[in-house]
Order: C-alpha cells, then structure tokens, then sequence
C-alpha cells in the first residue's frame, strides 16, 4: 500500500543532479506550478528514508520553501 503525505524538505539530496535543472524548476514553482509526488522508500538497513526519484524537485522545494508531495514505496 502506498502512502501519499506532504513534507517540508530540509536537507539537499546528496546524489548527483543538475543544478541549473533545480532553478529551472524552482522557477516553475514560484510561477505556482504543481509538480508530482517524489517517490522515496523506507531504507531499514540505514532507517532513513531514500529518494526513487525527485532529487530535482527537492531541491526546487528547498530553495523556493515550497512544501512537496511525497509517495513511500514499499
């Protein structure tokens, strides 16, 4: 089953990204573009939570503030 709630992102992803994707996005957030879920999964042998997906975004939402939707995966 699949969970669907919203977070506040405070720390940056710390795999590779593009940074000029990141403010091409921000961009977009301030203009109130909706964007979809970040899929993250439960990762039990360090007990934090991982990204599927959605490094960009998560870092868009820590530079504008914005609040993101996040989807766990099993």
């Amino acid at each position: 089953m699949k969970t669907e709630y919203y977070i506040n992102p405070t720390t940056l992803p710390t795999k590779t990204f593009s940074l000029q994707k990141a403010f091409r996005y921000a961009k977009l957030m301030e203009a109130g573009v909706e964007f979809p879920p970040v899929n993250v999964f439960i990762n039990r042998d360090f007990k934090h939570l991982d990204f599927n997906d959605g490094r960009h975004r998560t870092a868009a939402a820590k530079m504008t503030g914005k609040q993101l939707r996040v989807k766990r995966s099993l």
